[in-house]
């Protein structure tokens, strides 16, 4: 990208970006997994315009544009913003919609040529147990009308690579979880002790494909 040739990024290479610290600004809008995908479980039915998921389907060129934005500058004459002509080179080191401890923002005065309001469509309607999958440098956004007549309910998970940091916090979280603590990232602000709520079963009846989604097979040595 900063070569001039951002067409030849490369999201889905997760060579690129196993080791690298994910949490390098903690935040509670941040997670220190590295998460190759996203996804919702529908708890309930979800819909378009019924409280359901946006997605930006273009991973690669918005990447490429959020991280190219901070160097240009937009025109003084709002009404020429989307002309690329019109904006200079900006030196100013601003990061447009970057604040360190919250997630990144894109909007339609910070990011203009990404037109959101036209290029963001709805996931299909979902019914429960029904998921959505998406990559995590997708832009998304929770839909803003919900003309439904119930509540939209979903489950918000991500599906993470074996990786060493990712084995290092799974490790971590298993801890917490026997001790019926919520899970490292979580914890700001959040002194729950789960095992104290009602209907808690525990870990022990869990299926072995469950417990070695919860870690307990890299206690084992597992790799």
């Amino acid at each position: 990208m900063f070569s001039g040739k951002p067409e030849m990024h490369d999201p889905y290479d997760l060579s690129l970006r196993k080791a690298a610290n994910q949490e390098l600004y903690p935040g509670v809008a941040h997670s220190s997994l590295s998460r190759s995908f996203q996804g919702w479980a529908a708890l309930t039915r979800t819909a378009p315009s019924e409280g359901t998921l946006l997605v930006y389907p273009n991973v690669a060129s918005v990447v490429a544009y959020m991280v190219l934005r901070p160097f240009f500058k937009p025109p003084v004459d709002s009404a020429n913003v989307i002309d690329a002509s019109k904006w200079t080179l900006d030196e100013s080191g601003y990061f447009p919609g970057t604040v360190k401890t919250q997630s990144q923002r894109l909007g339609r005065s910070s990011h203009p040529h990404l037109r959101l309001e036209e290029c963001l469509i709805h996931v299909p309607k979902m019914e429960p147990v029904d998921t959505v999958w998406w990559h995590t440098d997708v832009c998304h956004a929770v839909d803003p009308v919900h003309e439904g007549s119930a509540n939209a309910s979903v489950l918000y998970i991500a599906a993470c690579s074996t990786t060493t940091i990712n084995k290092a916090y799974v490790k971590m979280q298993l801890s917490e979880t026997l001790a019926g603590r919520p899970p490292p990232d979580q914890q700001e602000g959040n002194d729950l002790n789960e095992s104290t709520l009602k209907g808690y079963v525990g870990v022990e009846d869990l299926s072995a494909e469950a417990k070695r989604a919860f870690g307990f097979g890299l206690q084992a040595g597992w790799n």
